[in-house]
This record gives C-alpha cells, structure tokens and sequence, in this order.
C-alpha cells in the first residue's frame, strides 16, 4: 500500500467517521432536545391545569351565590305577593283566618324593605334590569299599601290586585327563568319539547 492509498483510506476514514459522528449527534442531540421540551411542556401544561381548576371553584363558588340570591329573591317577591292577597281578602275572610289588617300592613312594610335590603346587598349578582323591577316593585307597592291602610276602600284593594297581577306575577315569572337558565334547566326543557 502506497502512501497515496493510505492517506486516501485515511482521509475516507475520518470522513466516514466524521460523517456518522455528526449523523449520531445530530440524532441524539434532537432527541435530547425533543425530551426537554417534552418535559417543560408537561410542567407548564400541569401549571395551566392547577390554574384552571382554582378558577373553576372560583367560579363555581360566584355561580353558587349568584343562583342561591336569586332563589332568595324569587322567594322574597313570592311572600310579598302572598301579603298582598291577604291585604285585599274581604274583612269578614280575614276574620276567619284570624288576620290583623294592622299586623299585615306591618309585615308588609318590614318584608318589603327586607327585600330592598336584600337587593342592594346583592345588586352584583343580579341583572340590572331584575334589579329596577325590583326596586320599582317595592317602592310601588308601598305606595298602594298606604293608600289601602288609610281608607281600605274597594278601589285600593282593586289597585293591589292589579299591582299583584301585572307586576309582582310576571316578575316571578322572570325571577324563574332566571334561576332556570343560571341552573341550565331551559336547555333540558327545549329539549323535551323539541322530541315531543
């Protein structure tokens, strides 16, 4: 073997040798760099999913409140309009079931303003139109309370059950829908009646 040979041998050698050097590097080294990344996409996604789930039981605490307010709500409004039907029976009913008029117009102004109460404590939870209803519901139905206690005349009592009918019924109504929709209920019953 000549020199010339050998040195070609040599220089196909470490070129062989460089060239599968660089092939394994290159095979390793993204590897390694695939794996790395790999783990630091596990921590951050792990990061993102403890996140997730604090703000999830931080909404699902809101969402609780939000619907326990209105269910309130919806039971307050029920008991003022349940007065109201006590304040406009026939004195003679209203002996049989042992009512004081005094005592109900009493109730009546207590509950309504433990509703006003109630509402401005708990006015972020509720849509802003529920709040004016509300509001101007209480403020109104003071009013038509009033004028009945000072002269319990017919037209009052008429005036009440109008109130009652027009506003107090329909505002329960939304009060429901509501709590329906916050709960996801409307969607179980558009559901139905769509199958049926």
């Amino acid at each position: 073997m000549t020199i010339v040979e050998l040195s070609v041998n040599i220089v196909i050698s470490v070129a062989a040798g460089a060239a599968s050097g660089y092939g394994i590097f290159k095979f390793l080294g993204k590897k390694l760099v695939e794996n790395w990344f790999a783990k630091d996409f596990k921590r951050y996604e792990h990061k993102l999913d403890v996140l997730k789930a604090k703000n999830e039981i931080r909404f699902n605490i809101l969402h609780k409140e939000r619907i326990d307010i209105i269910k309130n709500l919806y039971k307050q409004v029920f008991e003022l309009n349940e007065l109201s039907i006590y304040l406009i029976m026939p004195d003679e009913m209203q002996k049989q079931f042992n009512l004081n008029k005094e005592e109900l117009f009493k109730q009546s102004y207590m509950l309504s303003h433990k509703l006003q109460m109630y509402l401005l404590e708990n006015t972020i939870y509720i849509p802003q139109i529920l709040e004016d209803r509300i509001a101007g519901l209480c403020y109104t139905y003071d009013s038509a309370a009033k004028s009945l206690m000072k002269d319990g005349s017919e037209e009052h009592k008429k005036a009440i059950e109008a109130f009652s009918q027009q506003k107090i019924r329909p505002l329960l109504n939304d009060l429901r829908d509501e709590f329906r929709r916050l709960l996801g209920v409307e969607f179980y019953d558009k559901m139905i009646k769509e199958n049926v």
